[in-house]
């Protein structure tokens, strides 16, 4: 399934670019090719892993040579870490699409059920498996995936929390740890069961962010912005 969309990306990326595909290849910017080659390399990365893919693999799928590629990347670790990058990126813009109510226990429960939609899903759960596994390898891929999926997912809450602060809604001292306290009691133990196979339901996802929302604001004084203590 994956490798069916890989090829469907490089073709859909091809038909973006049609006019310079038309071209002879002299004439075509080896630079054009880079967000091609990179999408192109993040699926096969998913699918084979890290030492599954070779360059010549994806010189196959998008034309080129590997002069092209190491041209551009310098080497596949370089490669590695831009397709990682891309590939938490992709995950991370989707906490972007929760529509936030002025409602803070509402605005948290959305927040917190798009978070775990998307850290739980197929796509999500293979990345953080590849980032594991290379961890020691490419360590500068574990640091683009730490920047552009976890720390976007604390920054959320955070600004959440600061937007309700500011209003006199709720006294937080430090929104960056409360955030970060927040996301790791929502997935914690459900990113850990997915990871090892165990499906999620929708309503155990639900029960599990309306908990952990309850519990989060037993520690807070919404009405009054004051400690509860």
């Amino acid at each position: 399934m994956v490798m069916c969309n890989t090829i469907s990306m490089v073709k859909s990326a091809q038909r973006q670019t049609g006019e310079r595909k038309a071209l002879p290849r002299r004439f075509v910017s080896v630079s054009s090719q880079a967000p091609v080659i990179i999408d192109t390399a993040a699926e096969l990365f998913l699918d084979r892993g890290y030492e599954g893919v070779s360059i010549d693999a994806i010189t196959a799928l998008v034309g080129g040579s590997k002069r092209d590629i190491y041209a551009l990347f310098g080497d596949k670790e370089t490669l590695f870490r831009r397709a990682v990058e891309k590939l938490a990126t992709e995950r991370a813009d989707l906490f972007r699409e929760v529509p936030l109510s002025d409602d803070l226990r509402a605005a948290l429960t959305s927040i917190g059920l798009k978070i775990i939609e998307v850290l739980l899903s197929p796509r999500a759960l293979a990345l953080h498996r590849l980032i594991i596994s290379e961890a020691a390898r490419a360590p500068n891929a574990s640091e683009a995936f730490l920047t552009n999926a976890p720390l976007r997912a604390y920054e959320t809450v955070a600004q959440l929390l600061r937007q309700h602060a500011a209003k006199g809604d709720v006294l937080v001292p430090d929104a960056d740890i409360s955030a970060r306290i927040f996301v790791g009691a929502l997935v914690q133990d459900l990113q850990l069961w997915a990871l090892l196979g165990k499906a999620v339901s929708e309503t155990e996802q639900r029960v599990k962010a309306e908990a952990v929302v309850q519990h989060f604001l037993d520690g807070i004084d919404i009405r009054r912005g004051k400690d509860v203590g």
